[in-house]
Formats: structure tokens, sequence, C-alpha cells
């Protein structure tokens, strides 16, 4: 059977696509197939409950490509297949914007955590922008009635990676405690 679907623009640079399908015929259609990062409302609207696995624990790690990425690489922790994180490499902790943060949790991310050089080893001082920034956008969260902890920021030298290593674990406990967030309506319209 074919799957028909609709590409469509949302007058905000998104792109959406439209079908009738349902069931195994969304997951079939890999332009469809968002595995477990489908919402609530779109497991109900596409006939997927008891389908897919429940929703799994997922989170972005920003790391500063000064000062985390390089001892992350060299560091003896395992790799990073079969973690529950992604890791993401910006030049700076300060290139991070809200926007990317609201994109991460409207596509299923549990948490983001943000990391840079410590204050007194930042030599673009990008990590005083991005601790604002973080400020700000913690506020933003508590309005979308999403907790404020699912951001983390740290600072972390070179050669701490198996300190990273460690915050990111106890971001992942204290995500599994507080589960998944609850879909918002604001995230949504965002």
């Amino acid at each position: 059977m074919a799957i028909h679907f609709e590409v469509m623009d949302d007058m905000k640079g998104n792109i959406l696509f439209a079908t009738d399908a349902v069931g195994n015929d969304v997951i079939c259609a890999p332009l469809l197939n968002k595995g477990t990062a489908f919402t609530k409302n779109e497991r109900d609207r596409f006939g997927l409950n008891g389908l897919l696995p429940p929703r799994i624990l997922s989170i972005i790690v920003f790391c500063c490509n000064w000062s985390i990425f390089p001892g992350l690489q060299l560091s003896e922790s395992p790799t990073l297949i079969n973690t529950p994180y992604g890791v993401i490499v910006t030049m700076c902790a300060s290139r991070v914007n809200p926007e990317l943060l609201i994109h991460a949790f409207k596509e299923g991310a549990w948490g983001v955590m943000i990391n840079g050089c410590p204050p007194e080893e930042c030599e673009h001082g990008g990590n005083y922008k991005a601790r604002r920034r973080i400020l700000l956008f913690k506020n933003l969260l508590k309005q979308l009635n999403i907790e404020p902890k699912r951001v983390r920021m740290g600072w972390f030298s070179s050669g701490e990676s198996i300190k990273l290593k460690q915050a990111i674990d106890d971001f992942v406990d204290e995500l599994e405690k507080l589960g998944p967030i609850d879909e918002s309506p604001m995230i949504s319209y965002w």
C-alpha cells in the first residue's frame, strides 16, 4: 500500500508532513517515523500505542570545543554508544542559544546540559554570556511549567573528562526520577 503525505511549510520555517497513515504504515515510512520521539498526542493520533516502546530517556550534552571535548575524546571512559545522551560540540558555550534548547525539548529530550570552560580559563568570556542565557531560559521554563532543573550548566577543564562523565551520570539519575516532560502546549506552539 502506498503511503500518501503532503509536505507543508508552517510559515515559521518548519516543514510539516500531513498524512492519513496510521499504525505500521507510519512506522514503515522513513519520512514519518520518529522512533520513540513521538509525543503522547502523536501516538494517539497515529494509532501507535502498543507498537512502539515507551519514550526513553534522551539528553543533549553541549560541550565547548576548547575545554571539554578534547578531554572527552582522550578519556578512557566507554564510548558514547549505548548511552542516553548525545554530545554536540560547539565552538563556545555562549553559542548555545535558547532556540536550540527549545528545539531539543520539542524533539523529546528530557534534559539539556551545557558545558564550558571554567570562568577563569575561558579566553573568550563566552561562559559569562552562556550563564546569563541559561538563567533567563530557566525562568522561561517555569512559565512553560517545565522544571528548570532539566537544564544544567557545568564548568570543566580539558583534563576533567572523568568529572564530566560523573556530572552527566548524576544528571541522568536526576532526570530518570523526573520522568519525561509532559507535552506542553507552549512547547508544541513553538
